[in-house]
């Protein structure tokens, strides 16, 4: 049976255009995926002189990698006091951080919101781990939904397939962007990165509307309402746009120049669905974080 190599202290340099776990492992050859993933999710690794943790982070030709495994390891995420909205014994609404996986990930071996939002609950003589009906980026901010039984799991993936969970979002955008409805197929590459089409036969059907809410800085504030929820959805949809997410690396055009920002600018800021046992509208709204009203502070138009 191989050893296993491990990865040791050095500077590489990416030989083209790829994604970040793939460069390390064709520079180290040998060293297995696990490997390189809990590298890169740990902190060991920099890309141009900043920590990245995403492992299919986008890395251009003559980007400097530096591996240091001696750098300390990523501390137990602490969750604020106010993360969990509402809960009862079917369905668990939380405000998800910025910078936290939100479900588990062989890519993220520590704490994800889900496993740190379990803990917080009160305990029950049947403990039955959290249900996952949808998820956010790491990046993304702002309100999510956990079930609690299998009733409560059951509703609310029927509600989502029939379209029926309010689900509208605010982004700052690079650009003059203005209201309007985006409809194509996303399909996903053999390297990890998605884009949309408009031929039907080789991508999943994705709608999202959006709507200006303020004019900013080489910026703009919109509001995008989900009428499918594909993985990354918002993010390809204005960006094909010329409209690219401030702080998104891995879907912003190399031409298009945008304000900078600490993250992706994406939160969540409406979720509506029907209580699973009693049929209720449930309607929860929140503000975005401070890093985000930071960056839309700074932006307004004077």
């Amino acid at each position: 049976m191989a050893s296993v190599v491990e990865l040791s202290d050095g500077e590489h340099i990416a030989p083209r255009e790829l994604l970040l776990d793939r460069a390390l492992r064709e520079l180290n050859p040998g060293t297995s995926w696990g490997v390189v993933r809990r590298a890169i999710t740990s902190g060991k690794v920099m890309v141009d002189g900043e920590v990245v943790r995403e492992p299919r982070h986008p890395v251009a030709a003559g980007a400097v990698l530096v591996v240091t495994m001696t750098a300390p390891r990523r501390v137990r995420f602490k969750l604020p006091e106010d993360t969990i909205v509402y809960f009862d014994s079917d369905v668990v609404v939380v405000r998800k951080p910025p910078g936290l996986v939100s479900v588990p990930d062989d890519n993220w071996p520590q704490g994800t919101l889900a496993q740190l939002v379990a803990d917080r609950l009160p305990r029950r003589r049947r403990q039955v781990p959290l249900g996952v009906v949808q998820r956010l980026d790491v990046d993304t901010s702002g309100l999510m939904v956990f079930t609690r039984s299998p009733r409560g799991h059951r509703q609310l993936k029927e509600q989502l397939r029939e379209r029926s969970v309010e689900r509208r979002y605010l982004a700052v955008v690079a650009g003059a962007a203005v209201g309007t409805t985006y409809r194509s197929y996303l399909i996903e590459h053999s390297n990890g990165k998605r884009s949309s089409t408009l031929n039907r036969k080789i991508g999943k059907f994705a709608c999202t509307h959006t709507e200006l809410v303020e004019a900013l800085t080489g910026a703009s504030l919109v509001r995008c309402a989900l009428e499918t929820g594909r993985t990354h959805q918002i993010r390809i949809h204005l960006s094909e746009a010329g409209h690219p997410l401030l702080g998104d690396k891995r879907y912003a055009r190399r031409r298009i120049i945008a304000p900078p920002a600490p993250r992706v600018m994406l939160h969540a800021a409406v979720l509506g669905f029907h209580h699973p046992a009693s049929g209720a509208l449930m309607r929860f709204e929140e503000a975005p974080p401070d890093d985000m009203r930071g960056v839309i502070e700074r932006l307004k138009v004077p």
